[in-house]
């Protein structure tokens, strides 16, 4: 269903380009489908600009580990590009099509001009997308890691009888919950040090060893006052 709704996509641009040809080709003087000039401004104008919003559709759409997300960042903002560019390509073709310009160089300067700065505006566009993406991405991992970190915990539970020791476990559990979900770099070690205090703690509960886990539990739960104090300072 996808893909055939991605190809349906193409028919109103499709019927686009054939009414803008047939309305060029009744209206322009016969005596311009004779000149390179015309012929040059046509090729930029539709099969070059044509052949870049399809390659960068496809592009978008067809790209290795693009997420849903990862669409919804890319194509407003170079959709608006492709937009800009298709309607600046439109007014110099109707100025160099139209007109009795006889120099092919003037067409091919000012179609190339408008190439590159479309092309720089692409790079850009793309440049910016894929920060945005990249942050979503971060972001998303840093999130997991909490949310992991709560489950591994939380999984212990059931072999908890003593309801004063369970209920500092539950209190941990919050407090992962609740902690910053957007960590730094510099944090890596002691979020390291985090999880293998949860998996002393997991390791014990299941295994039925509750001499010492409440200093396990004050481990982790300084551990994380600390993390979290850092991630405000390194915002």
């Amino acid at each position: 269903m996808k893909k055939k709704l991605t190809f349906f996509s193409f028919i109103p641009s499709i019927i686009i380009c054939v009414i803008l040809n047939v309305i060029l080709f009744l209206t322009v003087p016969s005596l311009r489908l004779a000149s390179p000039v015309f012929w040059i401004a046509w090729t930029f104008t539709f099969p070059i600009n044509i052949t870049i919003a399809v390659l960068i559709w496809i592009y978008i759409h067809t790209k290795k580990m693009t997420r849903n997300e990862d669409t919804i960042t890319y194509l407003p903002l170079v959709t608006y590009i492709i937009l800009i560019a298709t309607g600046v390509y439109l007014v110099s073709g109707i100025a160099l099509m139209y007109p009795p310009v006889k120099f092919p160089i003037v067409a091919v300067l000012v179609d190339g001009i408008i190439t590159c700065i479309y092309g720089l505006a692409l790079y850009y566009a793309f440049f910016i997308a894929n920060r945005i993406s990249d942050t979503q991405k971060e972001t998303k991992q840093e999130i997991l890691y909490i949310r992991l970190l709560q489950s591994d915990l939380e999984s212990c539970f059931y072999n908890v009888k003593d309801e004063a020791l369970l209920s500092k476990l539950r209190k941990l559990s919050e407090q992962i919950r609740f902690s910053d979900p957007i960590s730094h770099p510099s944090l890596d070690d002691c979020e390291a040090e985090i999880s293998k205090a949860v998996k002393i703690i997991v390791r014990k509960a299941c295994a039925s060893e509750f001499s010492d886990i409440e200093e396990d539990i004050t481990k982790a739960s300084s551990l994380l006052e600390y993390r979290n104090s850092r991630c405000k300072l390194l915002k």
